[in-house]
């Protein structure tokens, strides 16, 4: 976050390009399935233990999950994704968090420069 607290969100893309984004889905619970379309940027997730075939989706460019399993479909961003399975207060401290570990700085104190 920045000095003042607020999101450098202008920082977005180079932490979507940086981010180590199987290891971070499957923190999330969720396997990455094959590798990202050269066109779309889609690539496949199991987004459960029980999935037989993959149900959702991961864009790598924009951030985009859609979960498309019947009980509980769901479409957001990696940035909502984490706010909800880390328990963040919000979505900023969660593009925060993943700036970190993609080591993109966002303006806030002790982050590394990308």
């Amino acid at each position: 976050m920045g000095a003042n607290g607020h999101v450098d969100w202008g920082r977005r893309q180079d932490v979507l390009d940086r981010l180590d984004y199987r290891a971070v889905l499957g923190d999330l619970g969720m396997e990455v399935v094959g590798t990202p379309s050269p066109t779309t940027g889609w690539v496949k997730l199991r987004v459960s233990e029980d999935d037989t075939h993959p149900s959702g989706s991961y864009n790598i460019h924009t951030g985009r999950i859609k979960n498309r399993r019947a009980r509980d479909a769901w479409d957001g961003s990696i940035f909502d994704l984490c706010k909800e399975r880390k328990q963040l207060a919000g979505v900023g401290d969660a593009f925060a968090y993943l700036a970190d570990l993609a080591g993109v700085d966002i303006g806030g104190g002790g982050r590394r420069r990308a």
